[in-house]
């Protein structure tokens, strides 16, 4: 080690000394007063700049000796990294086609099956000799055109937005909740929610596609 570095260090011992030996004195007894035969303790308070003086101090005799400093660089905080979600399942809806005829269902009227394959409501009522007041009875073959669109003249095809969520109330069948929605078709319903037989209970709550 540097020779020079030896030399400095009673140099910086004796600052040290001098700078702690200033700072603090006996406590002074009052003249006349009786001696005390307790051993008196140091008071006293240090001055604001005395350790400041001993770091320079000793920054001086470490610079003399060439020892090298050495910079502490703080850790940096990691932020907690969140948990990746979960991804939910997605359930494909199966694709709806014209069929050539459909059977109508309970709670089910004409309208509402024109509605759900999209069908333009003149020929479909043509074809079936059907009008707006027609009641055909549950069980009744409809013949479903190929051709034709439904049209805005009879009003919304969708009559609720959706994907939607419904709780079923007394009285409601899978195809009365479709026709609810106008163009949803109950086998949609039957597979976004897992339903094996198509039964609903009451206060069950069923995602609309």
């Amino acid at each position: 080690m540097n020779r020079r570095f030896y030399i400095l260090i009673p140099v910086v011992a004796a600052i040290l000394i001098l700078i702690l030996a200033a700072c603090t004195r006996t406590a002074s007894v009052a003249p006349g007063s009786a001696q005390q035969t307790e051993v008196p303790f140091a008071v006293g308070t240090v001055p604001a700049n005395a350790l400041e003086e001993a770091k320079r101090a000793t920054e001086t005799a470490l610079a003399l000796t060439g020892v090298p400093t050495v910079a502490i660089t703080p850790i940096p905080k990691t932020q907690p990294t969140a948990a990746p979600e979960e991804e939910k399942a997605v359930i494909p809806t199966p694709v709806i086609t014209r069929p050539a005829t459909y059977t109508l269902q309970r709670g089910e009227w004409p309208i509402c099956i024109a509605r759900r394959y999209n069908l333009d409501l003149n020929s479909f009522f043509a074809a079936n000799g059907l009008n707006m007041n027609s009641k055909p009875a549950v069980g009744t073959v409809l013949v479903i055109p190929q051709t034709g669109t439904w049209s805005s003249n009879w009003g919304p095809r969708a009559l609720r937005p959706h994907p939607d969520k419904y709780t079923v109330q007394a009285g409601d069948t899978i195809y009365t909740i479709a026709c609810r929605y106008g163009d949803v078709h109950p086998d949609s319903i039957i597979a976004v929610n897992g339903l094996s037989d198509g039964n609903v209970k009451v206060g069950q709550v069923l995602q609309i596609p």
